[in-house]
């Protein structure tokens, strides 16, 4: 399994012996946490604005300051902050949401969850009866 910290400017693959979960700095963009069985990087964007876009599949999990989040595959734009999370077949993402100052615990599930991580919008697509 890849285990890599993403940021809102660069990748960082950490060693499998590295744990904890995935939190920014002050004065840094939202980062999180995944593992997963491949992990591809695309360069995307030009001039003054380069970006990429991280793809993971294969039993992937997600962890940031906020949620914690299972799926099939999960690309990142680095350039919009936004985050895809989907899945294959019968199974259906998985996202627990917490707010780091307590409240509820939410849990949706999805054939496709959408996360803005710089305004921390969720948008949960094709949801189950599960979804609360």
């Amino acid at each position: 399994r890849i285990r890599a910290r993403i940021y809102a400017d660069r990748l960082e693959i950490e060693s499998p012996s590295e744990t904890g979960p995935a939190h920014s700095e002050p004065n840094e963009k939202p980062s999180f946490l995944v593992e997963c069985r491949r992990l591809s990087v695309e360069h995307a964007g030009q001039g003054d604005s380069p970006s990429f876009r991280i793809q993971c599949s294969g039993d992937v999990t997600c962890e940031g300051d906020e949620y914690q989040a299972r799926a099939d595959r999960l690309v990142f734009d680095c350039a919009t902050g936004h985050l895809e999370m989907s899945a294959t077949g019968e199974r259906k993402v998985n996202l627990w949401r917490q707010r780091p100052n307590g409240g509820p615990r939410r849990h949706a599930v999805a054939e496709k969850i959408f996360l803005d991580t710089s305004s921390r919008t969720l948008k949960v697509d094709v949801p189950s009866a599960d979804a609360r």
